[in-house]
């Protein structure tokens, strides 16, 4: 292992956190689109997912690498920061998609949400209540196995793995809309690695990158995304191009500090999460008697007040500050 990655840098990355509420808003606005049959414009921004999985690695690295605790005690604190609000948002699938359902469905697809574990035998993914938890599953995956041997390795393994992870893919997807349902699940494995193992490999690497403006890098990840049209001739390149060349350039950028909207943009990074978290059965139930302004907001407010909620509980049962007075999301990466 590099021995720049033995101690993690405390300095604040403003950058970092807005970067992560960007991609969110991306999502957002992708499934807004599906809710209310608009016009796609955001229709490639499932690779804000890809953005998240490069963070998590980079993030993850910085936190912990050279002094990562045993895999089972790691993934007991990655739960503990993303499972209240990943618990809030199977309440609320219950509550939007339990009543389309058969009784013992529902109930079954309710405790899968709030366990984490994915339904294989589901028709509407492997999240019915709500889709956008693969992704959390997936990146807990990345997590121990970044725990219990990715920090082992050298950075250039690191790179070979993601490399050979883009080859599959390369090989065997049609784009990198993957991961949520049962027919491409497996081929998520390949699309987390090699987003998580090369945002490890930047990080270690960061005192060699050339150095970034961060506007660049809050500019980079919806221009692409909006840039990109689904109904390309190979999608496959255009997503395999962002994940490997924009994304991880906007995040060279977002280690770059902010001039500008700093505490605006870091507050945008702590909501980012929850937002992620929340917004999929907010959408889908207020599609049906509202219009998209109306449901945006309900779904801001709700990850706002999920947020808020879960830090305040954490605050009263740990004796630390609340997140929500001095929002600085340090580790707390998923969207996510």
């Amino acid at each position: 292992m590099d021995s720049s990655a033995s101690a993690p840098d405390r300095q604040r990355l403003e950058g970092l956190d807005a970067l992560r509420g960007i991609a969110a808003f991306m999502v957002l606005l992708f499934h807004v689109e599906y809710a209310f049959g608009l016009t796609p414009h955001f229709q490639r921004a499932y690779l804000s997912v890809d953005f998240f999985f490069l963070l998590s690695g980079m993030v993850m690295a910085r936190q912990y690498e050279g002094r990562f605790p045993d895999t089972a005690a790691f993934l007991r604190k990655r739960l503990a920061r993303l499972w209240p609000v990943m618990a809030i948002s199977a309440a609320l699938g219950t509550i939007v998609f339990a009543p389309q359902m058969p009784p013992l469905g529902a109930l079954m697809a309710c405790l899968m949400g709030l366990l984490l574990v994915p339904w294989l035998g589901s028709d509407k993914g492997l999240f019915p209540l709500n889709p956008p938890a693969w992704s959390i599953l997936f990146e807990l995956l990345a997590n121990a196995l970044h725990a219990a041997v990715l920090h082992r390795l050298a950075t250039g393994w690191l790179l070979a793995i993601s490399a050979l992870c883009g080859a599959i893919l390369l090989a065997r997807a049609p784009n990198l809309d993957l991961g949520a349902v049962r027919e491409y699940a497996v081929l998520g494995v390949p699309r987390v690695v090699m987003s998580y193992a090369l945002g490890i490999a930047l990080w270690r690497l960061r005192g060699r990158l050339p150095r970034l403006p961060a506007w660049l890098g809050l500019a980079l990840v919806p221009a692409v995304i909006v840039s990109l049209p689904r109904t390309a001739l190979t999608p496959l390149y255009g997503d395999l191009g962002f994940a490997l060349i924009a994304a991880p350039l906007a995040l060279i950028a977002g280690l770059s500090p902010l001039g500008f909207g700093r505490r605006a943009l870091v507050w945008l990074g702590w909501l980012s999460f929850p937002l992620y978290a929340v917004h999929y059965p907010v959408l889908m139930f207020m599609g049906k008697f509202t219009g998209p302004l109306p449901a945006v907001l309900t779904a801001l407010g709700l990850a706002w007040l999920s947020a808020h909620g879960v830090d305040a509980l954490r605050a009263r049962l740990t004796g630390t500050p609340a997140q929500a007075t001095l929002p600085p999301c340090r580790i707390q990466t998923a969207p996510h």
